[in-house]
Parts: C-alpha cells; sequence; structure tokens
C-alpha cells in the first residue's frame, strides 16, 4: 500500500511541473526558427551537422520533459532523424545546470568524463 501512495504522490508532484514546462516550451517554440534550423543541419556533411545538433542541444536549456516536444516540432518539420535523435539525446546531459552542479560536486575531470563517454563509446 505504501509503494502506491508514493506513485501516486509521485506522480502529482511530478504531473503539475511536466504540464507547466510544456506550456511554457510550446510557447516558446513560437520563437525557435525551425525553417533556419532545418536549412543550417541539411546544408552540411552529416558530420557537421550531428556537432551543430549537440551545440543546439548545448546553448538550449531543456530537460527531459521540455526537450520531447522541441524533438517532436524538428520531426514535424522534416529534420533528418539522426541529427534529431542526437539532440535529443544531447540536450538533456549537456543541460548547463546539470554540467555545472556535476562540475561543483565532482570536478571539471568527471564532468568531462561523464560527457565524452556518453558520445564516445566505442
Amino acid at each position: 500500500m505504501e509503494t502506491i501512495q508514493s506513485f501516486a504522490f509521485l506522480l502529482l508532484e511530478l504531473t503539475a511541473p511536466f504540464l507547466v514546462i510544456s506550456f511554457v516550451i510550446h510557447f516558446i517554440e513560437g520563437y525557435i526558427p525551425y525553417e533556419r534550423m532545418q536549412q543550417l543541419l541539411a546544408e552540411h556533411h552529416p558530420f557537421i551537422g550531428a556537432i551543430i545538433a549537440v551545440l543546439f542541444a548545448f546553448v538550449t536549456p531543456f530537460c527531459s520533459c521540455s526537450t520531447i516536444p522541441v524533438v517532436v516540432s524538428l520531426l514535424n518539420k522534416n529534420v533528418r532523424f539522426g541529427l534529431v535523435m542526437i539532440f535529443l539525446f544531447a540536450s538533456p546531459v549537456l543541460d548547463p545546470t546539470i554540467l555545472t552542479i556535476m562540475i561543483a560536486l565532482l570536478g571539471v575531470k568527471v564532468a568531462a568524463a561523464y560527457t565524452g563517454r556518453l558520445y564516445f563509446r566505442f
């Protein structure tokens, strides 16, 4: 019974911020130049496009729940699927808040190793 109560509490506690963030991101999406982004990603080599997607993920302070509406919009605008997936995975990881906290708590070397390991798995 305690597990169900904890689940219900977390569900209610997280639903409100998710809805608020979703509405705010939907409002902000009106100002994101998706056509320019699509043109920028399409006119370059896929490797360069991947670098641009990672840079875009770094400068957008979106958590994973607010990344999803942006990803859906990118897919609806016919941006290459692979580049959208790069943005999807990079955006929450490269969130400046998370990187700042990680650097403060664990140091620059650990934060760089964590971020690098996520992208350069061999």
